[in-house]
C-alpha cells in the first residue's frame, strides 16, 4: 500500500523542464532486484517523457548531475559500470546507488581536470616562444650509409 502511495505521489510531481546537460539515474521498474538506468539528456522534459510514455506509472528520477562534458562523462561512467551491467547491450546496472553517484562525480572531475590541462598545454604551445634545442654554434652531422640502396654516388 505504501509503495502504491509513493507511486501516486511521484506521478503528481511537477515535471522538470530543463534544457541543461544532465546525467540521470532512474530506478528500473518491474523487477525484484534493485536496478538502475543511467543516461544523458540536454532536454530532460522530452527525454523523461519518452521513458515514461510506455509506462503506466512515471519513472522516478533518483539522481541528476549537471555537466558541460555530458558525452565524456556518460562514456566514462558506463565504462566504469561495465562489470555491473545487468544485461548486455542494455544501460541497466545492478550496483549500489552511492557507487554510481560517486563514479559520475569522479568522472566529471577527472575530465574537467584533464580538459583544463590539455587546454593549458595547448595554449602554451600556441603563444609561447619556440625554444631551439640546438645552439647556433653546434655542428650537426648527417650520417648516410654507404649503400647502393639509396642511389648515392
Amino acid at each position: 500500500m505504501s509503495q502504491k502511495i509513493k507511486q501516486l505521489e511521484n506521478n503528481q510531481k511537477p515535471k522538470i523542464n530543463s534544457n541543461k546537460k544532465i546525467i540521470y539515474i532512474f530506478r528500473a521498474l518491474n523487477t525484484d532486484l534493485t536496478l538502475y538506468k543511467i543516461g544523458k539528456t540536454i532536454n530532460s522534459k522530452t527525454r523523461f517523457s519518452s521513458h515514461n510514455s510506455p509506462m503506466a506509472n512515471d519513472l522516478e528520477v533518483i539522481f541528476q548531475y549537471e555537466t558541460e562534458n555530458i558525452d565524456q562523462v556518460e562514456k566514462c561512467i558506463k565504462a566504469l559500470m561495465k562489470e555491473a551491467q545487468y544485461r548486455k547491450f542494455k544501460e541497466i546496472y545492478q550496483v549500489n546507488l552511492d557507487i554510481i553517484k560517486k563514479s559520475i562525480k569522479d568522472c566529471d572531475n577527472n575530465i574537467l581536470e584533464y580538459n583544463n590541462y590539455i587546454l593549458k598545454y595547448n595554449n602554451k604551445q600556441k603563444g609561447g616562444k619556440i625554444k631551439n634545442i640546438i645552439n647556433n654554434d653546434e655542428i650537426l652531422y648527417l650520417l648516410i650509409p654507404n649503400d647502393n640502396k639509396y642511389n648515392i654516388i
